[in-house]
């Protein structure tokens, strides 16, 4: 009989609603069990033995591109939806052949993060997305060709290239925005019956806005900010709406857009800068938001 030989992976798939996704990293989904002590009474060491079985969080990273399933369900976690999936990661060798599967049920979205933006940078953009399981099955790869199960092309982007619009305030010379982060709580609830215990969601939270900007427009910002904060005009109808655009090379095409509703400002600063430099003043802006939807191209 051959020898079974080790293999190098090169290519992930995360099928959600039978719709694969391209993945660049995946990492957990490891079981884990807890250890019980015993305490015990002649004063010997305590015994020791295996209590509950948890499951480690499943942290994936993808492009601009995924399947239907997964963006749906990303965006219903955006709303405060939080919906149970069932799926599986693929694992493939060089030759795009499936060498081993990891089924996964109950799975929640904890986290979706986006990369920040910076017009001098040269980093390729990816999506970070985290879901808790509940139980976690690995089986034995079938050398199924990986090619032909894909309905999506991955897409690269660079952070570069990107279009921030906050109503009718100018952004044209946004030259940074930080990374943003969705993220749900997940609470375990222990049953007697089984040892596997469930998660059960909280609310979702979102990180702030917080860009950066030339000071040559610090005066609309100047003027929101004063009547939004300073003032207290800051009722609903006061809030903006806006959306942050990733660029494909030619910066002519949108390749994906945060949509994002109830915009509000709470900051406004002056970059530090050394006096006598030849360094361009630059403001600071930090927001507020409380829906947004993510689309893809």
């Amino acid at each position: 009989m051959a020898d079974q030989r080790s293999y190098g992976t090169s290519s992930y798939l995360l099928t959600i609603d039978d719709s694969p996704s391209i993945v660049n990293k995946i990492e957990g989904g490891t079981p884990v069990a807890d250890i019980v002590e015993i305490a015990s009474g002649d004063h010997r060491m305590n015994k020791k033995t295996i209590g509950g079985l948890k499951y480690e969080d499943i942290k994936f990273e993808l492009g601009i591109s995924m399947g239907g399933g997964m963006l749906d369900w990303v965006n219903a976690f955006l709303q405060n939806k939080h919906m149970r999936k069932q799926g599986f990661v693929t694992f493939g060798d060089f030759d795009k052949k499936a060498r081993g599967y990891m089924d996964f049920r109950d799975a929640l979205l904890t986290s979706f993060a986006l990369p920040a933006c910076d017009a001098a940078g040269k980093d390729s953009g990816k999506l970070s997305i985290t879901m808790a399981v509940e139980e976690t099955i690995k089986r034995k790869g079938d050398g199924a060709d990986l090619k032909g199960s894909l309905n999506t092309k991955q897409k690269s982007f660079i952070t570069n290239n990107f279009k921030l619009t906050i109503g009718d305030l100018p952004c044209k010379r946004v030259n940074k925005i930080d990374a943003i982060s969705f993220t749900c709580k997940v609470q375990e609830d222990a049953v007697g019956e089984v040892r596997i215990q469930t998660k059960e969601p909280t609310v979702t939270s979102v990180s702030n806005l917080k860009v950066t900007l030339s000071a040559a427009d610090e005066q609309m910002w100047n003027e929101w900010f004063d009547d939004f904060c300073i003032k207290g005009n800051n009722g609903d109808d006061k809030e903006l709406s806006g959306s942050l655009e990733w660029l494909d090379p030619s910066t002519k095409a949108t390749i994906a857009t945060l949509e994002m509703q109830h915009i509000g400002i709470f900051k406004l600063s002056n970059d530090a800068a050394a006096g006598g430099g030849d360094a361009i003043r630059r403001i600071t802006a930090e927001m507020y938001f409380e829906e947004a939807v993510f689309k893809i191209g």
